[in-house]
């Protein structure tokens, strides 16, 4: 495939983490239904997908959620969706920062414009672009009905 699709759209597991500076990240959470929407639970917050229609393929229960470091937004207040989070480290990368965030058990890793400000120890809100996110069989690592 074009490496556009290869890596906005990895085919496993493998090809998201191991395509892409820093690599796609990949978080646990609960796929379901919810008034006739696709939804994921990620980190307690609930996050509508889009319609099921009749597609098929959309499991219910534990799901790897694959995202991007540039698809997640970070800011300083609570939000629609956005989900609480703990700056680890703040890295300079040149015309970016990288940040590593706790959120519950896991981390994430988030690009941010230079000009983004916090430390770690700070508290920060974390909205995931979910036309961007990629969803995986935790047990193949194989993508899920996409």
């Amino acid at each position: 495939d074009t490496p556009e699709q290869i890596y906005d759209r990895p085919a496993t597991q493998f090809v998201g983490s191991f395509i892409g500076s820093p690599p796609m990240n990949f978080m646990v959470a609960a796929a379901g239904t919810a008034d006739g929407r696709r939804t994921v639970d990620l980190a307690g917050v609930r996050i509508p997908l889009g319609e099921t229609g009749d597609r098929g393929g959309w499991p219910e229960g534990e799901v790897l959620v694959g995202v991007r470091p540039e698809h997640i937004a970070v800011g300083f207040a609570p939000a629609p969706q956005a989900i609480l989070g703990r700056v680890l480290v703040l890295e300079p990368i040149g015309p970016q920062k990288l940040l590593t965030v706790q959120v519950g058990e896991q981390t994430v890793k988030i690009t941010t414009p230079t000009e983004f400000r916090t430390s770690p120890g700070e508290n920060v809100w974390l909205q995931f672009d979910s036309s961007r996110m990629r969803f995986m069989d935790p047990r193949s690592g194989n993508a899920i009905g996409q």
